[in-house]
């Protein structure tokens, strides 16, 4: 699910689509940090994808799953 990555990454604040009171609330926290709270958002966000969502990360997994399944 989106928002659970997004606030376990602590990229930002998140509502659900068929919620608009959740999405309102998620947009007034957003408005309500400071410039810098934003960057470090940010990072986190960018940190987040690096070591967990990267191609690179993805394709290291993968590669270990077909290891295991040929050496069955």
């Amino acid at each position: 699910e989106v928002a659970r990555t997004i606030e376990q990454a602590g990229a930002g604040f998140a509502g659900g689509p068929s919620d608009p009171a959740a999405l309102a609330a998620a947009i007034d926290r957003m408005c309500a940090v400071s410039h810098d709270e934003l960057v470090e958002m940010g990072e986190s966000g960018r940190a987040f994808y690096a070591e967990r969502m990267s191609e690179k990360i993805g394709g290291d997994r993968l590669l270990g799953i077909l290891e295991r399944a040929v050496c069955r």
